[in-house]
């Protein structure tokens, strides 16, 4: 989960970098960002079919060898086109990484404890964000081009493949066949593909959404770390706090807070941002936990299914923004993603009630194997 965040959260805020480097607006670069959305997807619909038969060891070893190849490319990446099919493979790379991080808790933690225990691994996730943001200021103002600045931290997954080894070697066919596309969690990936939408676009745009209000690189760094900060801490809450059920209550919440903070921080106040980190905190672990419980066997295929569904909302998400940055500004674009929080909170209120008239949960699985 760490080498997959850092991975993954350094590009945002080498974004402004990437204009600068490339001569282009935010329109035409979010091709890059759209691209790796799009690998995302094709590993996705692998790791469904294709790839079932690898077990967990090998798709993270071939996920890290993925990624830190795609961030030598992108580091040496000559124009746009080469840039954006490096952000292919970096994206495919990478959900393979958070793909098979989540897997190997879930197999790995009894029921009961589960959400508490993903919370605890987003928790990595949260703490791991807030370096990139710091390590690119630093690294601009110590003089750094963006293609060394890229290419450094491509060691972390390179070494990953290396220690990869050293996991287990469940398979999902231990866990029974996979489910069909008509039994696939489609409104639960709904949700899922809806707030990470508004979470995603919520930080990835927003260095761009403070610079271009006249904020310094570094300034606006400093603040999408204190997101990353806050997200961290209320995963950590709820690791330490969490009950079985406890997705029910703070799901609804932290969309709803959520949505309202980050409205803030896109009307100008920082602080809003480190407050939707907080309250976004619990959300994705806690999905997590119930997409494990409604889905206790081919759990890898269901998990690659929401997967594909937040990567297809990521690659059409990326695109809005980049267009929206253009014809209007940053900061109207950065509205965007509040609405789409707005959207997953009243689906997941949709599929809550649902359930409840469906008679409500189904039983606690036992445990699927170990990692």
């Amino acid at each position: 989960m760490v080498v997959s965040s850092l991975s993954d959260s350094v590009r945002a805020p080498a974004l402004p970098l990437l204009a600068q480097r490339y001569g282009e607006g935010y329109g035409r670069l979010s091709a890059f960002l759209t691209a790796g959305s799009l690998g995302s997807l094709a590993f996705n619909l692998l790791a469904m079919r294709s790839l079932s038969h690898l077990s967990d060891r090998a798709v993270v070893a071939l996920s890290a060898l993925l990624q830190g190849g795609a961030m030598l490319a992108a580091a040496a990446a000559p124009g746009l086109g080469t840039l954006a099919a490096a952000g292919f493979v970096w994206g495919a790379g990478n959900v393979g990484l958070g793909l098979c991080a989540n897997l190997l808790v879930v197999r790995g933690s009894a029921p009961g404890a589960r959400a508490r225990t993903l919370s605890a691994l987003h928790v990595f996730y949260g703490l791991s964000c807030v370096l990139p943001p710091l390590y690119v200021g630093w690294a601009h103002r110590a003089g750094w081009s963006v293609g060394p600045l890229l290419a450094a931290p491509a060691l972390l997954p390179l070494l990953l493949a290396g220690a990869a080894r050293g996991l287990g070697s469940a398979h999902s066919a231990e866990e029974g066949p996979a489910p069909s596309f008509a039994g696939a969690p489609w409104g639960l990936g709904g949700v899922i593909a809806l707030y990470v939408l508004g979470e995603v676009m919520t930080s990835m745009w927003m260095v761009a959404v403070l610079t271009s209000g006249g904020a310094s690189l570094d300034a606006a760094g400093k603040v999408l770390s204190g997101f990353f900060l806050a997200l961290a801490a209320g995963r950590a809450a709820t690791a330490a706090f969490a009950r079985p059920a406890a997705e029910r209550a703070l799901v609804a919440f932290g969309l709803g807070a959520g949505a309202v903070a980050a409205a803030a921080g896109a009307f100008g106040r920082p602080w809003g941002f480190a407050a939707a980190g907080a309250c976004f905190g619990p959300v994705f672990p806690l999905l997590m936990t119930r997409l494990s419980v409604e889905h206790p066997r081919g759990l890898r295929e269901a998990m690659a299914f929401v997967y594909a569904a937040m990567v297809v909302a990521l690659a059409l998400g990326h695109q809005a923004m980049g267009w929206l940055a253009e014809r209007a500004s940053p900061r109207s674009a950065a509205l965007f993603p509040v609405l789409c929080v707005a959207a997953a909170l009243g689906l997941w209120l949709a599929v809550s009630r649902e359930k409840e008239g469906r008679g409500g949960d189904p039983p606690a699985p036992s445990p699927a194997g170990s990692s």
